[in-house]
């Protein structure tokens, strides 16, 4: 969903047209089109902050979501890149690093054998029963592969990282329940090889919301891919998804923030508050 917005949130993230796109609708809008590719550099989620609740914040983490929003502000869209942001807060007075992070990679595989009766003579015959097999092999199979991607997924990234991002995750989970109809013709079913492959990169900057004042900048790298060997009568199918997550969360620094001069914070918390305006 697109957010509406002015001030400093414009300043740091409205495209030309002047609307602020989450992190979440812009990963809807990749996932949407035909790209065997998603990436998203970095985008914002904003979570339950908003005009209402930015105030109710401590102020040492509105003037943290001033001082940041206003940094990012100072990287070009385009040029915006997670290892950029990642050094942003690392070199930033503003905030320090709060506790271990997450840095993890987990794989899921499925593999299996299917022989094929046939004379090795491709013809329409053949090609359509092998065609019929193979979809109704995928259509039993699919079903408890989805399941298993979407529940690895969640364990994979945890549950706040993915309400936050709106990853759809069958369309890589369709890649993995694939059991070889990766030919785009069927009639080059007995040629060998065939591979398919859709990635997803996305980053983005978590903003500190009620009953969570931190930022938190986060990555998730997963990869769906499917390959068919077929040697003679018998394929062999191996499709998986590999995954990788980071975040580093930041709180306030309070040695800095504490001996900031009043007109100084004064004027952050006025600009955190209005960000939403």
């Amino acid at each position: 969903m697109a957010i509406e917005s002015t001030s400093l949130a414009k300043q740091a993230f409205a495209g030309p047209d002047g609307t602020i796109k989450t992190l979440a609708s812009q990963v809807d809008e990749h996932l949407k089109g035909n790209s065997d590719d998603v990436v998203v550099d970095v985008g914002p989620v904003f979570g339950q902050l908003n005009e209402q609740t930015v105030g109710k914040l401590d102020e040492n983490v509105q003037i943290m979501i001033a001082g940041m929003t206003k940094s990012i502000a100072g990287i070009p869209i385009p040029e915006r890149t997670y290892e950029k942001i990642l050094a942003l807060f690392s070199q930033s007075p503003l905030v320090q690093v709060h506790g271990n992070g997450i840095s993890k990679s987990d794989s899921l595989i499925k593999q299996s054998d299917s022989e094929f009766k046939t004379d090795g003579s491709p013809d329409d015959k053949i090609v359509q029963e092998v065609s019929a097999y193979l979809q109704a092999l995928s259509k039993l199979a699919g079903i408890n592969i989805m399941k298993k991607v979407a529940a690895w997924f969640r364990r994979l990234v945890g549950e706040e990282i993915m309400a936050a991002t709106n990853i759809d995750i069958s369309v890589l989970g369709k890649v993995v329940a694939q059991s070889g109809v990766t030919a785009k013709d069927l009639s080059t079913i007995f040629k060998g090889k065939e591979h398919a492959e859709k990635s997803l990169d996305v980053a983005g900057i978590r903003y500190p919301e009620p009953g969570r004042p931190n930022f938190s900048v986060f990555r998730i790298h997963l990869t769906a891919w499917s390959d068919s060997n077929r040697i003679l009568h018998m394929q062999h199918d191996s499709n998986g998804i590999t995954g990788e997550v980071f975040q580093t969360d930041y709180v306030p620094r309070s040695s800095v923030m504490d001996n900031l001069k009043p007109e100084v914070r004064e004027r952050a918390i006025g600009a955190a508050k209005g960000m939403f305006q």
